[in-house]
């Protein structure tokens, strides 16, 4: 017994030591600069639909006309949250249509694709989509068609 303890005292003490070499300073922690990451809010009144996840793009249609092809104005794969007020779109009707695309890709080994999105009436959530390729590689195109009857949610 008495040769079991001078291991564990000395297994001890340097977990004592090494718990207390990477410690730091109050004011280190303080120096850091930590980059605001800013937030996307819905619009108070009307409806408006915030992208969380776009890779690599999207067409919005409503009913059978296209309004936007979000790979015009924010790229492909923008790496932000996009917010879209969609009642300067829905003039024409209420049946919004989204379709995800997925691009080629140069220089990735393997092309996926997801598509994250959260639609808002008054500023009050109304519909959440989150589909993907399953981490699988994908085709280039067309890959997933969401109709949504703005009227019935």
């Amino acid at each position: 017994m008495k040769y079991l303890s001078i291991p564990m005292c000395a297994a001890t003490l340097i977990i004592l030591v090494g718990c207390g070499s990477g410690s730091q300073t109050a004011s280190e922690v303080e120096d850091r600069t930590v980059e605001e990451v800013p937030v996307v809010m819905p619009v108070d009144k009307g409806v408006s639909l915030i992208f969380y996840k776009l890779d690599d793009f999207a067409k919005i249609y409503v009913g059978d006309s296209l309004v936007l092809d979000t790979s015009e104005k924010y790229g492909m794969n923008p790496d932000h949250d996009v917010l879209l007020n969609l009642d300067e779109i829905l003039i024409d009707g209420r049946q919004l249509i989204i379709e995800a695309h997925n691009s080629g890709c140069t220089d990735c080994n393997s092309n996926k694709w997801e598509i994250i999105y959260e639609i808002f009436m008054n500023g009050e959530s109304i519909d959440y989509v989150s589909e993907d390729s399953n981490g699988q590689p994908s085709e280039l195109g067309l890959m997933i068609k969401i109709k949504h009857e703005l009227d019935k949610l």
